[in-house]
């Protein structure tokens, strides 16, 4: 009997629920039906997979029940019978691309989605598919027609964190937090999980830079000639143990345009601190480490753009700091540096850095000649940042709301940022963990 076609062999039951599909069908995501392939040395053929069953007057499919019948003809059969197997059409499609018995651009279907719950379908099955890039263009474009929508925040803070996107998705998060606190909990959790798993994949070059401490100068100059960044790092130590900055400070630079943000950090702590000061060398090397998620450089240069503006004036320093009926005078300066204050001081403080949302709370509180005041979200981050030397000012922001949009600022930022471990216990006891 041939196994081209395996249905043939199996019971009634089975013989009903593989109805309807043909020898040698061909779903839309590339996959063949009743095919033999090769994987692995073992035959693998797709008897029929259930999301082509979808008819008119029958219940969707969604991905997560998605299943395939899947035939593995050259295993031992069961009392005469080859019994399939239930696996997830992204499963096997990415099985079979994995071994090379189908070509990887067949994992999804290549049509556009229009509408917005297209647009959740079809980014949800690349997240399934573990395709996050273009998950999350799905995502955005389904967040740009659904702005409150918590699944789709929700899916766009997922992909942006399985890419290693964390300063984004914290972002997503505390939008998500204002439409569903479980929602938000629970994309928390993946945030945390995804950045603690980055970190634990990085030695910093300063670690990997000990090894070398028993070379001699000669060893570490040929390592650092061959693009080696620890012996670059070891070689800039040794010479400012000899007292010699000026290639103390060359080879730092040139291992810290290695990519390593802990030394790009610390340039720009040395060019900001170290006479004569030079604010822009400073602030070019807080953002390269800032654009890779350094939580020190966002502080940085959120403290950086401050000073400039001089964000404490009238709040915590000025003779009208502690007058409750004070206006809040815009902020002056250049369009530029106040938008990069925002960008800075709100990404530090969607990291938890309390004093970087403190002065995210004075930005929007006072706003500028471009930029309105926002009350709400400046009541939020002065609530969550919270300096007890600013309390006058913060009362003074909350006036500008109603009592119940202070309360539900205040609600956000104590939940805002739970501890992680105290999070998942409390999930657990209410049976609202996220699935791993």
């Amino acid at each position: 009997m041939s196994r081209s076609c395996p249905c043939v062999n199996v019971c009634l039951t089975i013989a009903v629920m593989l109805a309807g599909s043909s020898c040698l069908a061909q779903s839309r995501d590339g996959l063949r039906y009743n095919v033999n392939y090769k994987c692995n040395g073992e035959t693998v053929s797709v008897g029929h997979c259930r999301h082509d069953s979808d008819m008119p007057g029958f219940p969707a499919t969604t991905p997560q029940n998605d299943y395939c019948a899947v035939y593995y003809p050259d295993r031992p059969a069961h009392n005469g019978i080859i019994v399939p197997s239930a696996i997830l059409r992204s499963e096997i499609v990415r099985q079979l691309q994995a071994c090379g018995a189908l070509p990887s651009s067949q994992v999804l279907p290549p049509r556009e989605a229009g509408t917005a719950p297209e647009l959740m379908e079809l980014a949800n099955k690349y997240m399934v598919a573990k395709d996050y890039p273009k998950a999350l263009e799905q995502y955005q474009k389904a967040v740009q027609l659904l702005p409150n929508d918590k699944s789709a925040r929700h899916g766009l803070g997922s992909a942006e964190a399985a890419l290693g996107r964390i300063d984004d998705a914290l972002a997503t998060y505390r939008v998500l937090e204002r439409l569903s606190a479980d929602d938000a909990n629970n994309l928390f959790m993946e945030i945390t999980k995804a950045d603690d798993e980055a970190g634990k994949k990085q030695t910093p070059v300063a670690k990997r830079a000990e090894a070398y401490r028993n070379l001699d100068s000669s060893a570490l100059l040929a390592k650092a000639n061959q693009g080696d960044d620890a012996a670059m790092k070891r070689l800039s130590d040794l010479y400012h143990e000899k007292k010699d900055s000026a290639n103390g400070l060359n080879w730092k630079i040139k291992a810290a345009e290695r990519g390593d943000p802990d030394l790009q950090n610390d340039l720009g702590w040395y060019f900001a601190n170290t006479p004569p000061k030079n604010v822009i060398e400073a602030r070019k090397w807080y953002t390269k480490a800032g654009e890779q998620g350094w939580e020190d450089a966002e502080l940085n240069l959120c403290k950086s753009y401050a000073t400039e503006l001089d964000l404490d004036q009238g709040v915590l320093s000025g003779a009208d700091k502690d007058n409750r009926q004070s206006p809040f005078a815009p902020i002056r300066g250049s369009t530029a540096d106040i938008d990069e204050a925002f960008r800075w001081c709100e990404r530090a403080g969607d990291r938890g850095l309390t004093e970087a949302a403190w002065d995210a709370g004075v930005l929007n509180a006072k706003g500028s000649l471009a930029r309105a005041p926002n009350y709400a979200d400046a009541y939020f981050w002065l609530t969550y940042g919270g300096l007890q030397a600013g309390e006058v000012f913060r009362e003074n922001v909350g006036t500008h709301l109603t009592a119940a949009k202070r309360a539900e600022m205040e609600k956000l930022a104590a939940g805002f940022r739970p501890d992680a471990m105290t999070l998942f216990h409390d999930m657990m006891q209410k049976g609202t963990a996220p699935r791993k």
